[in-house]
């Protein structure tokens, strides 16, 4: 599903849609406030893809008329991912091009305890990994493009730290 430059038409198709199974949403760049309605929680999906920009990696140019005439901020694209929340089981996600600075409360482990596999592409400025250690059947981690976390510590264990960190991890790619 591609957000076109007609937001309300795009919005008002996605919101009527019976979606099941996957869902990609590409161009998240043309979401530019805060949008409940694309709250994705009663949706039955079990893939998500969501990116920001022209491509699969999630590159754009910020130079573009659309983002400096509209004043894009990080702040705008938390607010969009924020209401994109899935319903928790979800098993797959992937973020390509996000250029908030932190991710969604709802990317923790109690939110989503169903996910097997987790993509993080190209979230340049975000500055800290959520909590995904305590995902108990995560099993595929991808991680790349991650330009502001300057470190990994223990926040990506969770508060449940007492317990095995990613106990169903077979795959790490950074």
């Amino acid at each position: 599903f591609i957000i076109g430059h007609t937001l309300e038409e795009s919005l008002f198709q996605l919101m009527h849609l019976d979606l099941r199974g996957e869902l990609k949403v590409k161009r998240l760049e043309n979401v530019g406030n805060i949008v409940p309605e694309l709250c994705l929680v009663y949706k039955q999906l079990h893939t998500l893809g969501l990116s920001w920009g022209n491509d699969n990696e999630g590159n754009f140019d910020p130079r573009s008329s659309r983002w400096i005439a509209e004043g894009y901020h990080s702040c705008n694209m938390e607010n969009v991912l924020s209401c994109l929340q899935p319903n928790r089981n979800l098993k797959s996600l992937a973020l390509h091009g996000y250029l908030g600075v932190m991710f969604p409360q709802w990317m923790n482990n109690v939110m989503l305890p169903n996910l097997t596999k987790i993509a993080l592409i190209n979230c340049r400025k975000c500055e800290n990994i959520p909590a995904l250690g305590q995902l108990p059947f995560l099993k595929v981690l991808y991680m790349r493009g991650m330009d502001a976390v300057v470190k990994i510590g223990g926040e990506i264990y969770g508060k449940e730290a007492r317990r095995r960190p990613f106990p169903s991890l077979i795959e790490l790619t950074m």
